[in-house]
């Protein structure tokens, strides 16, 4: 017997000697090999019993194997450096990625294993029911849809209904902690496998009680009987399949290598800007209020964010070093990196927003009104010309004149005239495009125009307040605004960019992603030559690329959509598309990029079965009929351009005629695909208008591109749709119907493939710099002389000078009279002088100033500069009536006796005794706080007066020079504190008894 024991003991442990020998050799100078000796003596984190932890203890044997019960708790050490990298499954990579930047991957793809429902050891009923539903989903070409609506659409994908339950109830077990699968959405267990749970339920009958516990109580629920099924992107391995029942795999997941960025450090090696990732941890610069705030907390959660109240300042916190990075407009953006050789775009279109023009959310008539006038720009296609116009010649443009008499009322305009193209001053008159939109409209329906320039913070809270009618400066729709104001029709979607100084930018950033700038379609193709090339299943396209490019490696899909994941996912460098569905692509996938067009025109029709003749000509009879009214055009152009807002295809026949039944993918955007739970799409619309026509009801049927095939043929479906080329192999097995397409292949590539290519085909320019001397003169050029913007500084000057003389004297007034009720001896009237010098005193002055214009002065249609003047005088009267009451009490009280005894009044006492004394000994803290009351009318610009802070903030916006305006202003300001200190010491010196008795001994 002990023979026995130690021979089987020699021959398992021979075993493992060359398990773990053939283990090694297998890694030897392959890329799992490379990670291993990488991380060896390193910890990996894993999921308890999963494939990843099989996988980690194969093959990362010099490791530290750390286990977890999820994968966030796994990410989650990672994050605390608890764990050196975490093997997790791609869709738990791809979420941690988008909320994290902190978060890469090392090596992606590393292993993949099918995924399962588990069963009961022996309940081989329920679970061959299970494994028959799959099959059905499988050949409808369900799963795949099913698993990509989850993935890419979980916000508002619709779980199905619960059954009766007639045939039992079943217990299903899963965890809601893993994103698709399985999670929590407003407090209900949602995902992909829960979703396919309550379809099986469905399918046989069955009531389903779904049971939420964690990961490790799964497997001994099913063991114990406590559960029947249980489905939570479980890995089928052989340790679990000796406890438990797999069904088929249903999904197929791969697993992904993670690792954490140090704080603070780019990935690129020399601590160089070049992509998005490389921004995870810096500084942005925000202009507060503005949607950058929520971009960058979607994008870039890690980020710090600094905020500013005008572009222009983040521009010059940009280039002092206070922020690293910003985001604006594109057309904006264009003009700051011309005006602006310091700041270069890095990343061109990282977000498309809508812009419109916002109005109170009580104005109805007049934003129904608007709307109506941007549609009908945009139909007639001069909003496209105009935007064009101001974009690319802003210099030379010009704006309507205002020819309305004035009877359809007065249109309150706010804007800041600081952001050009959109509004801007120009040769001292307000000009850019949302000015001119306006004014076209002002003259449609002859309306005066009152133009009010406000700082950003400040349009939104005057059209609120019904301070302004309309406001408009390229404003970002956003859903929390609307639950503000209301918003017009959207006249542009502008592209966000991403800019930084250009000195942090790697050498050879790319600058756009729309194409590789000088190289023709042929030339970008030949890059791919040697790429992964990804393509829909059966696409016409594929001899042309297989004959041009043969070393390119191809991979086949069942959708377009699933192409765009494998596109984001990096498993293929390039993708094949449709012309048609791109433009949807991009939308839904913004970090994708058009590569190429146009390389490979094909004519687009419907398939029948050859049996079918007499329906195809049906069909192509309606398509010949809508290409000669101009209604076929219409339709293409609508849903290529306008899809997501296009109202759904409806059908207006009895039904009478019979019904048709149509295979299509409904994933193909803008062509066919589901939308609001309904069919939707270019091809969905000429259906029904055919099947209207001929009173025919329509049936849809979803399926992959090879089951729409397969489906023809077997006479499950009458019709195929979803952009399908004719190719000649193709008409000797189905029969197609007239051309409503001839369109083109696309070629689609992320936006950090397009970074990559452009990095090795761009000639980077470097301008020389000029001197300081040459910079001043040109910066005295571009700020004081062009479009004689010395004038603004003018007028500024002036405004700033009255607002402050005025103020004083107003204040001094006020104070006068509240020292007097300080010094009363009436509780009532002291009380009431001591309370408003404490609210007064402890409100912050721009609180006091918004405060006074949007809400006391309201309803009153004011010129803000009396507004600012009330406002200054109310905070001014506050300190100086202490310096009055102080002042004069600070006399002997004897004195004001001796001049009652003389025979004096206490107003002639008060008079000509105390005042004198009382004055001269003000006067110098009077002086300072008069200094500090001219500075602090620099904050004017947040009610719309344009002083002179503000017309630099103007000048500035223009320009794009962050200093030489508020340097030009500083100066000033020193100037006018400077005249009036003098002009207070002269009046100090006036008050001076010693120097009147001296001047009258020398006379």
């Amino acid at each position: 017997m002990k023979q026995l024991q130690r021979l089987l003991s020699l021959t398992l442990l021979a075993l493992l000697v060359a398990a773990c020998g053939g283990g090694q050799k297998q890694q030897e100078g392959t890329p799992i090999g490379n990670l291993a000796e990488q991380y060896a003596g390193k910890r990996i984190g894993v999921l308890l019993g999963s494939a990843q932890e099989d996988f980690g203890r194969k093959y990362f044997t010099k490791s530290t194997i750390e286990t977890f019960d999820i994968a966030p708790t796994a990410l989650a050490a990672l994050q605390a450096n608890k764990i050196d990298a975490a093997l997790v499954n791609t869709d738990a990579s791809r979420l941690a990625l988008e909320s994290n930047n902190r978060l890469y991957v090392i090596q992606s793809d590393i292993t993949s294993t099918g995924l399962g429902f588990a069963f009961k050891k022996g309940n081989d009923k329920l679970r061959n029911r299970f494994n028959q539903f799959l099959n059905e989903m499988k050949e409808a070409g369900q799963l795949d849809t099913l698993y990509a609506r989850w993935e890419q659409h979980f916000d508002t994908a619709v779980m199905p209904d619960e059954s009766d339950g007639d045939a039992g109830t079943i217990n299903f077990g899963t965890t809601g902690m893993d994103n698709p699968f399985s999670t929590i959405r407003n407090n209900k267990l949602v995902g992909y496998d829960v979703d396919l749970a309550y379809r099986f339920a469905q399918r046989f009958g069955y009531r389903l009680k779904v049971n939420r516990m964690d990961f490790g109580g799964l497997i001994p629920g099913i063991v114990s009987g406590k559960l029947d099924m249980i489905g939570n992107s479980i890995q089928i391995n052989e340790a679990r399949a000796q406890n438990v029942d797999f069904s088929e795999p249903y999904f197929s997941q791969s697993c992904d290598l993670i690792g954490v960025r140090s704080n603070n450090q780019p990935s690129g090696t020399d601590g160089k800007y070049r992509s998005a990732a490389d921004l995870a941890n810096i500084r942005f610069g925000i202009m507060t209020g503005s949607v950058y705030d929520a971009l960058i907390r979607q994008h870039f959660p890690h980020a710090k964010r600094v905020y500013f109240e005008r572009a222009a300042d983040v521009t010059m916190a940009l280039m002092a070093g206070k922020c690293d990075a910003m985001m604006m407009e594109h057309s904006l953006a264009v003009l700051m990196e011309k005006e602006n050789p310091a700041v270069k775009i890095l990343i061109d279109g990282f977000e498309k927003q809508d812009m419109a023009f916002a109005f109170n959310s009580k104005n109805t008539a007049l934003e129904q009104k608007f709307s109506d006038f941007i549609r009908e720009l945009k139909a007639s296609g001069e909003m496209k010309t105009l935007l064009s116009g101001w974009e690319n010649h802003f210099d030379t443009m010009s704006i309507p004149k205002l020819t309305g008499d004035g009877s359809g009322g007065t249109l309150r305009f706010g804007c800041s005239l600081e952001g050009a193209p959109a509004s801007a001053i120009r040769h001292g008159e307000p000009v850019g495009t949302n000015v001119d939109i306006v004014y076209r409209f002002a003259n449609k329906y002859n309306m005066k125009v009152q133009l009010t320039p406000l700082p950003f913070t400040a349009m939104l809270a005057s059209v609120e307040t019904g301070k302004c009618d309309i406001i408009g400066d390229n404003i970002s729709v956003s859903e929390e605004r609307k639950k503000r104001m209301l918003f017009s029709e959207p006249y542009a979607a502008d592209p966000i960019d991403i800019l930084v100084l250009k000195e942090k930018m790697a050498d050879a950033a790319p600058a756009a992603f729309d194409g590789i700038a000088g190289l023709s379609t042929k030339e970008r193709l030949d890059l791919l030559k040697d790429k992964r090339i990804g393509m829909v299943t059966g696409d016409e396209a594929e001899a042309f690329f297989k004959t041009n490019y043969p070393d390119a490696d191809y991979s086949f899909f069942n959708t377009v959509t699933d192409l765009a994941v494998a596109l984001n996912n990096n498993k293929v460098d390039a993708g094949v598309a449709w012309e048609t569905v791109t433009p949807g692509l991009l939308k839904i996938n913004p970090n994708l990029a058009l590569y190429a067009d146009g390389v490979y025109k094909v004519d687009y029709s419907f398939c029948f079965n050859k049996k079918d003749a007499a329906l195809c000509d049906s069909v192509s009879a309606t398509i010949r009929r809508l290409r000669a009214s101009g209604e076929l055009e219409k339709i293409q152009s609508d849903w290529t351009e306008r899809w997501e807002t296009m109202p759904l295809p409806r059908l207006t026949g009895d039904g009478s005629g019979g019904t048709i039944v149509v295979g299509a993918t409904m994933t193909d955007v803008p062509c066919s695909f589901i939308k609001e739970g309904q069919p939707a799409g270019m091809d969905v619309d000429i259906i029904y208008r055919y099947a209207s026509a001929h009173n025919l009801k329509v049936e849809f049927r979803k399926f992959d591109f090879g089951g729409m095939l397969q489906a023809l043929s077997t006479g499950r479906a009458d019709m195929l749709c979803g952009e399908i080329a004719v190719t000649s192999e193709r008409q000797k097995q189905y029969l197609f119907s007239d051309s409503y397409q001839h369109a083109g292949t696309t070629v689609l590539v992320t936006r950090a493939f397009m970074q990559s290519e452009e990095s090795a085909v761009a000639t980077v320019h470097v301008d020389e710099e000029p001197g300081w001397w040459e910079s001043l003169k040109k910066s005295f050029d571009s700020n004081l002389i062009q479009e004689k913007r010395y004038m603004l500084i003018v007028d500024g000057l002036w405004v700033t000078l009255i607002i402050s003389v005025l103020s004083a004297l107003l204040g001094t007034l006020f104070g006068a009279g509240i020292c007097f009720l300080r010094m009363n001896r009436r509780p009532l009237l002291n009380g009431i002088a001591r309370g408003y010098i404490t609210l007064v005193r402890g409100t912050p002055i721009l609180v006091l100033l918004m405060i006074m214009y949007y809400v006391i002065f309201a309803k009153v249609n004011i010129n803000a500069i009396p507004v600012a003047i009330f406002a200054f005088a109310m905070n001014f009267a506050a300190y100086v009536s202490e310096m009055f009451r102080t002042a004069i009490e600070s006399i002997p009280g004897g004195q004001t006796e001796a001049g009652i005894a003389m025979g004096f009044t206490k107003v002639k006492t008060f008079l000509y005794i105390i005042l004198p004394q009382a004055v001269r000994r003000v006067l110098p803290v009077y002086k300072g706080e008069f200094i500090s009351l001219v500075k602090t009318t620099s904050i004017v610009g947040y009610i719309a007066v344009e002083d002179l802070t503000k017309a630099s903030d103007i000048i500035r916006s223009r320009t794009f020079d962050a200093f030489f305006p508020l340097i030009l202003v500083a100066i000033i300001y020193f100037f006018i504190a400077w005249a009036f200190t003098l002009l207070l010491d002269q009046l100090d010196a006036g008050t001076d008894p010693k120097r009147k008795l001296s001047k009258k001994k020398k006379s």
